[in-house]
């Protein structure tokens, strides 16, 4: 049962559409209700998630606007596939690490197969999860896998509509060839974390979107979202954010050019801010956006994160956080329940192991007893 919904997750869900994945996501809940019917940490999350969405139902007159359920039911979506992941968070694991390299090389075959012929733009699948999962924890042929990896990303690259394969296919390649100083790693991750709910703020002080004009048009328009979205938070939202409902950005807000996703109501209620890690402050603010950041710096506080394969890991999970809709997309949900597990698992099985090992007093007052013991009368 617990393979099935690996196989189901790993369905190229980004190619189709939100009804069919809001049903996926249900059954991967299913599946993992009937796995383990206790209260995981995942469902505590689920409470609370319910909680704020009644809090922001009965707020709807106080912020002049209505409730708005596409806008939340993505965070259920991408909740509902993580519960399935963490209860079989290390089955998963095994399943991960101990899958045939031949099996990954038909995955990816299947994905660039369903890209030509769909045509849709392309974003990160679970597949590419799975893969860097092993690449972190699986020292066994991680040459092999790393080559087929970047081989992967460069073709769907050229194939497809977006530049987010190959950035994704240059930090790996950068993380797991050149490695980089951790320092450095570290640095960055701390940066992204830190600066994301106020980048906002200071981008307003600058006119940066007109100097994007002539390089990225994509970028361009994300900068003038932020800024608009930035423009409605103030102290009371900077603490819960605005709840569900409101608009991803003012409308009124001077921005440095005219778009509709800027300047039409319903546009502004309906897409996000492409940039996942700012609206989860954004909607809920610092404290549950520190909450969803300790995961990330976990990571990075513990010593036993030796090796480089496990930043490749953190930084795509950043990066396309930080560039995308993720978390707002019920299509692209479930790759980000599974790079966060992915994440998680790095967490237990290094502290695990740290606090099996004998405490190096205690093996040395162990053998002057046994010398003590050894010796004669």
């Amino acid at each position: 049962m617990k393979k099935l919904g690996y196989l189901v997750a790993l369905c190229p869900i980004g190619f189709i559409d939100s009804v069919i994945a809001l049903r996926i996501s249900l059954l991967l809940l299913l599946l993992s209700v009937v796995i383990n019917r206790r209260l995981s940490l995942v469902d505590w999350l689920l409470l609370g998630l319910l909680g704020i969405t009644a809090y922001s139902w009965l707020t709807v007159d106080g912020y002049e606007r209505s409730f708005i359920v596409p806008q939340i039911s993505s965070y259920y979506v991408f909740l509902f596939s993580l519960r399935f992941f963490y209860v079989c968070r290390e089955d998963l694991l095994n399943f991960i690490t101990n899958l045939p390299l031949f099996h990954y090389l038909l995955l990816c075959v299947v994905y660039l197969v369903v890209q030509v012929k769909v045509g849709y733009t392309y974003e990160v699948g679970v597949l590419e999860a799975f893969m860097l999962i092993r690449l972190a924890l699986q020292p066994r042929q991680r040459g092999l896998m790393l080559v087929m990896l970047l081989a992967y990303l460069v073709l769907m690259f050229l194939i497809s509509t977006r530049t987010t394969p190959l950035g994704i296919a240059l930090l790996v390649a950068g993380c797991c060839l050149l490695k980089p100083p951790k320092p450095v790693l570290k640095a960055v991750v701390l940066s992204v974390i830190l600066l994301t709910p106020v980048a906002g703020f200071f981008l307003m002080g600058l006119d940066l979107s007109t100097s994007m004009a002539d390089v990225d048009d994509n970028a361009e328009i994300r900068l003038e979202m932020l800024k608009g979205a930035s423009s409605m938070i103030g102290i009371s939202e900077f603490l819960h954010g605005v709840g569900f409902g409101g608009p991803y950005r003012d409308v009124s807000f001077k921005y440095a050019f005219w778009h509709p996703l800027l300047d039409t109501r319903f546009l502004a209620h309906q897409v996000s801010n492409h940039n996942s890690l700012f609206d989860v402050f954004f909607r809920f603010g610092i404290f549950v956006y520190a909450l969803f950041a300790v995961v990330f710096l976990r990571v990075i506080w513990l010593d036993k994160t030796t090796n480089h394969y496990v930043y490749a890991l953190l930084f795509v999970t950043l990066f396309s956080l930080s560039i995308n809709a993720y978390l707002d997309s019920t299509r692209l949900s479930h790759t980000f329940a599974a790079f966060i597990i992915g994440l998680m698992l790095l967490i237990p099985r290094r502290t695990s192991r740290h606090q099996r090992a004998p405490n190096a007093a205690v093996v040395r007052a162990g053998s002057r007893a046994a010398d003590v013991a050894k010796s004669p009368g």
